[in-house]
Parts: structure tokens; sequence; C-alpha cells
């Protein structure tokens, strides 16, 4: 059987990236075939097309870490064929076939979509590792998150939400503000214009947050720093600000806190249960309305991924992209 598929020839540039024809080998055991209907596009599948990514597959390879689709064909027992379902993978998202092993593959209810589906690996993944899983956060714990309206941290908003935290949503247009409550921030903090700490500590009455979630870095770090609770957690998910933190540990130690890092797609290799757990637990808190996994803000035709890779390296797409092939 031949299908479709984007192919890196060679890194470093998108002119190596090219759409062909490939053959389909026999199904591995333990392993399931989906036919792809969508596939979530990140800037870390720029990376791998680039040979920037900190894991470089082996040549040639189909880039990209999220799909949802139709199960075509299984070898394990827990999908058959017709299933609806997600998964998330180290590469090779962007082809019209994908063999999955089986414990990445996760069902899909019906009332998701597949658009919606192939959202939602990386972006809630992330989220829900590194303030849960990682950053260990309780009901009624305070939750600030630093990059609150991007991909990643609108997720962990409404994760925090969800999970019964009081969550503080640092912003920097104040347009944004409406779409912050609707994910469940029940505090927001203008850093543009308010005093980031002192907001942080009135809203604490003086106790600290006790997790912080940074996906800015630069200066925000600092900022955590000063504003973490006695054994609170800081979360480095990101350093939007292009600006890398460094850290003494005596600022951890002296406050008795802990920086808990967390890649997420370590986590589909090395602890792949975890990350079906993560599935499970989302779709479980979307059932009962706790979440709203909302439709991607950009969908382009499979052909046009080129293209489109093009337009995530100059940043130039806002809002999650996703590709489909039919």
């Amino acid at each position: 059987m031949n299908i479709k598929a984007w192919n890196v020839l060679k890194p470093g540039s998108l002119d190596h990236f090219r759409f062909h024809e490939k053959s389909l080998n026999g199904l591995s055991e333990n392993t399931v075939r989906i036919e792809v209907k969508a596939i979530g596009i990140n800037p870390a599948d720029f990376m791998q097309v680039m040979g920037t990514h900190q894991n470089p597959p082996p040549l040639p390879f189909s880039p990209g870490f999220e799909i949802a689709g139709i199960v075509s064909e299984s070898s394990a027992s827990n999908h058959q064929k017709g299933d609806r379902v997600m998964a998330s993978m180290d590469f090779g998202a962007y082809q019209e076939y994908v063999d999955v092993p089986k414990q990445l593959v996760e069902a899909i209810p019906d009332a998701v979509s597949f658009t919606t589906a192939a959202a939602i690996p990386i972006a809630y993944g992330t989220a829900y590792v590194s303030v849960i899983v990682r950053g260990g956060l309780k009901s009624g714990e305070t939750l600030v998150v630093f990059g609150a309206t991007g991909g990643v941290g609108s997720r962990i908003v409404e994760i925090g939400a969800a999970r019964g935290a009081n969550v503080v949503a640092a912003f920097s247009k104040e347009k944004e503000k409406e779409f912050l409550k609707s994910l469940g921030a029940q505090a927001l903090v203008n850093y543009k214009n308010e005093d980031l700490t002192a907001r942080i500590e009135e809203i604490t009455q003086g106790k600290g947050a006790n997790v912080i979630a940074d996906l800015v870095g630069g200066d925000m770090f600092q900022v955590a720093l000063k504003n973490i609770a006695w054994e609170g957690r800081i979360l480095p998910i990101g350093a939007a600000s292009g600006k890398i933190p460094q850290l003494n540990s005596i600022d951890m130690l002296i406050r008795n806190a802990s920086l808990v890092g967390t890649d997420f797609a370590a986590y589909i290799s090395k602890e792949p249960k975890a990350v079906r757990q993560t599935f499970k637990k989302l779709f479980k808190w979307h059932k009962k309305g706790k979440l709203n996994f909302p439709e991607p803000a950009n969908v382009f035709p499979f052909e046009e991924a080129n293209n489109v890779l093009q337009q995530i390296g100059k940043s130039s797409l806002k809002g999650k992209t996703v590709l489909t092939t039919s």
C-alpha cells in the first residue's frame, strides 16, 4: 500500500522538506495503524525540520508529534478497526497513515472532532503533566501563570481551575481579560501597568504562590523567585521572552522551594503509561464540563504543510494550527 507523506531528507532547510509517496510495511505486534484525519502543528515541528530540536530523529523522517484519526488495522486488543483515536509520538505525524505503539493511542469521545483532538496532546499534555504530575498542584492552592494567554499557558489556567486551585493569570493586553476569565482565572494582573509582585502579595495575603508556571523566562523568573511561597514549586515551562534565566541555587534553598522541570516529549517515550493516564483524566474533566477543548484557530490542507511550517517559523500564525488530510 502506498501513502503520501512529508519527509525531511536533510535538516536545516524547508527546501529539503518534501511531499512524496512511500510504501507501508506490515503491522508490528502491539501496534495500531491510524488513518490520519488531522495533524496538530507545533513550533517543535519546525525545529525538527531545521535540525534544532533536542531529540533529532534518524533521517529521513516525517516530523510532528500529534494526530487524530480512525484505526484502520490493529494488532493490539485494546483498539479495534474503526475506533476514533488520537496519538502522541516522538515524530512521524505528517503521513496519511501512521503506525503507533498501542500505549500511545487513546480513544476520543464522539463529541470531540478530529481537528480538536489533534490539538490536545502537546498543549494539554504539557500543561497537565507540568502542573499536576510534576508540580503537584492541589485544590485550594494558589497557581500563578506567567504567559497565560499562550497555547500552553491558557491550558494551564484551564487545568488549574479544573483542579480547584485559585488561578492568578498575568497578562499584558486588556482585551485578553475576558478570555482568561472564561478559562477559570479567578484573579487577573496586567503586568504592563500593575506591580506584579505587589498584586501577588495582595492576592495571597503575603503568603506567596504555591505554584508558579513560568512560560516567559527572563526577568519574569526573578519575579517568580520573589513571590514563591514556603515549599512552593516554580515550573520553568518555557522562555517566550527569548531569555533563559539563570539560577543561583541559594535562591531556592532560602525559600525552601523547588524548581521542577518538565519535558512532555520525553514522557511520550519514557512514561507512556503516565501519558495515557493524563489523557484519560483530561477527557474525564471534559465530560464533567471542567474543560472546554477549543477548535484550532487555523486549519490547512495536508498538502500545504511546507507553507504552514514557513509561517510557523516566522511566527505569523496565531493560535493552534492543524492540518487535515480530507
